[in-house]
């Protein structure tokens, strides 16, 4: 049977998406969290009650032109904040990010034995259809997420660096 036919690809394929969507999922988490943490700092500076807007600075010309500029970036912040629904956002992908990375570390016991086993017999076959189960039961729904697909290319090209077709043991 020639290699690149061999069915222990599938688990391969799937190993190298289960990765991709751990970078992913964590790449957009952190730039969901820097933008909710940038929010939150934004308008905590700019609170009428805060200790920076009653600094000398201020009734120097340009700082006190500044401060009506970043306070009106502040106002429209604070509107469409609850719009954007940013915690939501980051519960999903944190959940998102939790179950391809539990995914992820379950194919990759399944390559490591099928590396030091130098084979993937029908018991090895059986797992990865379990694993699949579970991947199933674990996204059942898809996320009304947005992709990013040139963020998605940007990783699928890290990813297959990362894991070149000849790095994977082949029976």
């Amino acid at each position: 049977m020639p290699t690149k036919d061999h069915p222990v690809w599938d688990v391969y394929d799937k190993y190298r998406t289960a990765r991709l969507n751990v970078k992913y999922y964590s790449s957009r988490l952190h730039r969901l969290n820097i933008a909710s943490k940038t929010f939150d700092i934004t308008l905590a500076i700019t609170a009428p009650s805060s200790a920076i807007s009653g600094l000398f600075l201020f009734e120097i010309q340009f700082f006190a032109q500044a401060w009506k500029w970043f306070g009106a970036a502040s106002a429209v912040i604070a509107f469409l904040k609850p719009f954007l629904k940013l915690g939501d956002r980051i519960k999903k992908h944190e959940e998102y990010l939790s179950g391809y990375r539990s995914y992820f570390l379950d194919l990759d016991k399944l390559k490591l034995e099928i590396s030091q086993k130098r084979s993937y017999n029908s018991m090895m076959k059986s797992r990865f259809m379990d694993i699949l189960e579970k991947r199933k039961v674990l996204f059942e729904s898809t996320p009304d997420l947005q992709e990013n697909k040139r963020l998605k290319r940007r990783l699928d090209a890290e990813v297959r660096s990362e894991y070149p077709v000849d790095s994977f043991y082949i029976p």
